[in-house]
């Protein structure tokens, strides 16, 4: 596959082959399919999930809140350790928002917390509404 580009030129080079793709049958027939199943896949959302499904996903969010919470708080100390940030109150306050902030993005926790977060104002609007 070497040839000389440059007819003053005693080096070979490999010749650019241009729109030349060595790919097998096999490997585009998985190609496709993997391609198929992502697209058929059906996305996971709310409005997909049985009202079980959402009440036990729910239940487990706020029962390992700690355990997970804890494991983010311990992964963002050892960041700031490793960067050398030094432990103030401010600093510390940062710690702590940014594991949560992580936890909120972990799966679908953010989900999970506003769903709670829309079951406690309805209680609170309803003692409001009991003390009025």
């Amino acid at each position: 596959m070497a040839t000389i580009i440059k007819s003053d030129e005693e080096r070979p080079a490999i010749a650019p082959r241009e729109n030349v793709v060595f790919v097998s049958e096999f490997e585009k027939d998985t190609e496709e399919k993997i391609l198929r199943d992502e697209k058929q896949r059906e996305k996971h959302t709310l409005m997909t999930m049985t009202l079980n499904e959402i009440v036990e996903n729910t239940i487990k969010v706020v029962a390992m809140f700690g355990h997970e919470y804890t494991k983010h708080i311990y992964q963002v100390s050892q960041d700031h350790k490793l960067r050398g940030i030094p432990e103030t109150f401010i600093n510390k306050l940062k710690l702590y928002l940014l594991a949560f902030i992580n936890y909120l993005g972990e799966k679908d926790n953010i989900m999970y917390m506003g769903i709670i977060l829309c079951f406690v104002s309805i209680i609170i609007y309803f003692f409001n509404i009991s003390t009025s």
